[in-house]
């Protein structure tokens, strides 16, 4: 083991007997007395090696931005009640760091080049969020209608291979790889020639989205008093059926492969009926 401050190896040798060696045996003390540890203390000198699986607290993310919400609600006569409102987020900044790391702001950050084209200094997030409604109700029917938004950012997949810099010929569509010389342990870009397509990038257009909810209350106005304080109510999600925007993504960390962004819905337009009663 090593000492989590200066790094040093402590008890080097000690591997096969580490009943003898006194730091680890504080820490296998320290883990069986943990309550929820069912394993009994007088086993600690059988204990050779533990597995730390923690991912927490290895750094540190500060986030800073601007909540908002407004809202208004009137009332004409003869026609009902109306409704209006919209909540945001805008975020000035995002910075993390990991022990040993350098700061990394998700809002302004360097992102690896696409086939020998930087990306410096953008947003590897969407900046900007709200949901806008609008709704109206005569205490029996009810329509609200809402929109969502979420600004542009760049993602961080990795670029096809016959795109901006990254092809056999110059003006060609057949993606080179980086090959290793003889006698070198160091690819080289041995592909370096402009593609046909040479203005990719990975941003991530901005993205609406619009919701649908109708809703018909029957109140205390039935003289069947079963029949008094049923509501019904239609959403639609994504009512205009809007895809999620193309992505090229051949990785299988944190998801699958996919021509899109897998933030996003998959489902399209997605319509729920629910049926309520009060009593």
């Amino acid at each position: 083991m090593k000492d989590p401050v200066t790094g040093a190896q402590l008890c080097a040798g000690l591997n096969a007997t580490p009943a003898a060696c006194a730091p680890f045996q504080e820490v296998v003390a320290g883990v069986l007395a943990h309550p929820e540890i069912e394993v009994p203390s007088s086993l600690q000198t059988l204990v050779y090696w533990i597995n730390d699986g923690g991912v927490m607290n290895v750094g540190w993310q500060r986030t800073e931005g601007i909540d908002w919400q407004a809202s208004y609600d009137w009332e004409w006569p003869a026609l009902g009640a109306f409704t209006a409102g919209i909540t945001g987020t805008y975020y000035l900044s995002q910075e993390s760091q990991v022990p040993g790391g350098l700061i990394d702001d998700f809002y302004h950050t360097n992102l690896a080049p696409l086939n020998g084209v930087e990306q410096i200094g953008v947003e590897s997030r969407p900046r900007f969020k709200y949901r806008a409604r609008l709704g109206w109700s005569d205490g029996t029917w009810s329509v609200t209608g809402f929109m969502d938004y979420e600004s542009h950012f760049f993602h961080i997949q990795g670029p096809p291979p016959n795109v901006n810099f990254g092809c056999v010929t110059p003006g060609g569509t057949i993606g080179g790889q980086p090959v290793t010389p003889t006698g070198q342990a160091t690819p080289i870009p041995a592909y370096t020639n402009p593609c046909w397509v040479t203005d990719y990038t990975n941003i991530q257009p901005s993205f609406y989205s619009f919701d649908l909810s109708l809703g018909y209350n029957t109140g205390d106005r039935p003289a069947n008093p079963y029949l008094r304080n049923v509501s019904v109510q239609l959403v639609v999600q994504n009512i205009m059926d809007q895809d999620s925007p193309y992505q090229y993504r051949i990785s299988t960390g944190g998801g699958n492969p996919c021509a899109c962004d897998i933030i996003k819905g998959l489902f399209g337009r997605v319509v729920s009926l629910r049926l309520q009663k009060e009593f």
